[in-house]
């Protein structure tokens, strides 16, 4: 948040008391997309295991048969 370099302390407070409902929701906001970054994040990763695994049975399979 800015404050005038001039301001008073009691105006410079009462700035800060105004200001502070908005700073604690947008703070609320961030700690939820966070939160939900993290769990598609991990999603995306377990996902992407499961395809590697996928593809590795594959290979194996594919190669097995190209043994006859």
């Amino acid at each position: 948040m800015l404050v005038k370099a001039g301001a008073k302390p009691a105006e410079s407070a009462a700035r800060r008391a105004a200001v502070s409902p908005w700073e604690a929701e947008l703070a609320e906001q961030i700690s939820a997309q966070r939160a939900e970054i993290e769990r598609l994040t991990a999603q995306l990763q377990g996902e992407q295991e499961a395809q590697k695994a996928s593809i590795d049975c594959l290979r194996a399979e594919l190669q097995g048969q190209n043994k006859f």
